[in-house]
């Protein structure tokens, strides 16, 4: 058996040092055999410095995603430069620049970041700003138009790799579990414990993303994906087709914790 832990969400910019080393002590004390993180690690100033502190305290191999904290004060592209050379640590492997990853005969993971795409929701009434829009350089200066497109391009990439990654796992194993940061889904994308409303939505699901595993997993209806997000800080749980199953972590800014210890 594998214990793989799961954590999104845990923001370790906010914590002061003695709340790091903390934590740091409650990760060590748990029993599994990998880390899986769903976003939001920290700042893009520091989210590398933070990714190789995990994997040089725990030792073991850690699979992670990028959330859009993580992109904060840089441009995304010099942020995926960044993690290539990061996965060049034994422990950390960056799921949107990593083939499929085996777990056992019958498990295997595969992941991506994720962006919203703007599909769900009313995007252009919205009276929604993002901070994303201020700090990620990408997006800094454009206006609402410009702004969906790059979004809708970042999403686009998302979903290009998830299906290549996807397709291949599902010639040779049984269940996949995919990392992403923002949920596929509108079912797990919850404001406390309604689906968020449609000035929400644009932002914290995207569609494009949901309406592909749909498809793809219709086409084998024998074989299982479990879908692992964060972003909206709401737990959720929705079986959203006779074989997908999607969760979303719930989150406290300054309160990082483990989600869920998964046995397969």
């Amino acid at each position: 058996m594998i214990q793989a832990l799961w954590l999104t969400d845990i923001h370790l910019e906010f914590l002061e040092d003695d709340a790091f080393h903390n934590f740091l002590e409650i990760l060590q004390q748990c029993e599994y055999d990998m880390l899986w993180i769903t976003g939001d690690i920290a700042h893009g100033a520091n989210v590398s410095q933070y990714l190789i502190k995990l994997a040089m305290t725990l030792q073991k191999p850690i699979y992670f995603v990028l959330g859009n904290h993580d992109f904060y004060g840089r441009k995304t592209n010099d942020v995926y430069e960044e993690m290539y050379i990061v996965s060049q640590n034994p422990y950390l492997t960056y799921l949107s620049a990593s083939p499929v990853i085996e777990i056992n005969a019958n498990h295997a993971l595969i992941g991506h970041d994720s962006w919203g795409d703007g599909r769900w929701g009313n995007y252009y009434a919205s009276n929604i700003t993002l901070n994303d829009f201020l700090v990620i350089r990408d997006f800094a200066g454009l206006d609402q138009e410009k702004i969906l497109s790059r979004m809708q391009y970042l999403a686009h990439r998302s979903v290009v790799h998830i299906k290549k990654a996807l397709k291949k796992a599902l010639k040779k194993y049984h269940h996949i579990w995919m990392l992403s940061h923002v949920t596929p889904f509108k079912e797990t994308c919850l404001y406390g414990n309604e689906i968020a409303d449609d000035n929400w939505l644009p932002f914290f699901c995207c569609k494009e993303m949901g309406d592909m595993l749909i498809e793809v997993m219709s086409q084998h209806p024998q074989q299982y994906l479990t879908v692992l997000s964060g972003h909206t800080h709401n737990e959720a749980h929705v079986q959203i087709s006779s074989n997908i199953h999607s969760i979303v972590g719930g989150a406290e800014y300054c309160e990082p914790c483990v989600q869920h210890i998964f046995t397969i």
